[in-house]
């Protein structure tokens, strides 16, 4: 009989957890506001890995939604579409510059995030990026 309590209490914690975890699993979160995002933000990992320091690439929004900044060699500029803690710029220029091999290739990752539809994650000074094939983090400045 005196198993019989602790097993007891084990099950209803158990049951009492499950039941707040599934609750903050289905909470929604928060919108995202332009004005959450219009600070100047400097990239510094793609997809989980850091950037060499020697990457400058940045972007920062205005109230107005244009976006505009540094791809890694060629600047960029449009205007900042945001809807359900998603964003893309559309439509997105850039100048056109030659660019060497691996700043080419982080270009056209960053210009990839930015041309289609991306979600965001937030806090204090991180933004994430998530695109179909590459994540951005950028640190506020």
């Amino acid at each position: 009989m005196n198993i019989c309590k602790p097993i007891l209490l084990l099950l209803t914690s158990l049951s009492l957890f499950a039941c707040s975890a599934e609750t903050l699993s289905g909470m929604e979160s928060q919108p995202i506001a332009l004005a959450q995002i219009q600070k100047q933000w400097h990239l510094i990992g793609i997809d989980g890995q850091t950037i060499s320091p020697g990457i400058n690439s940045t972007f920062q929004v205005d109230k107005q939604s244009r976006v505009a900044g540094k791809l890694a060699c060629n600047n960029f500029f449009g205007t900042l579409i945001l809807q359900d803690n998603r964003l893309k710029v559309d439509p997105m220029g850039s100048t056109r510059m030659m660019c060497p091999k691996p700043m080419n290739e982080i270009e056209m990752v960053i210009s990839s995030v930015f041309n289609d539809w991306s979600d965001i994650q937030l806090t204090a000074n991180k933004l994430i990026l998530s695109g179909k094939k590459h994540t951005l983090t950028y640190k506020a400045n």
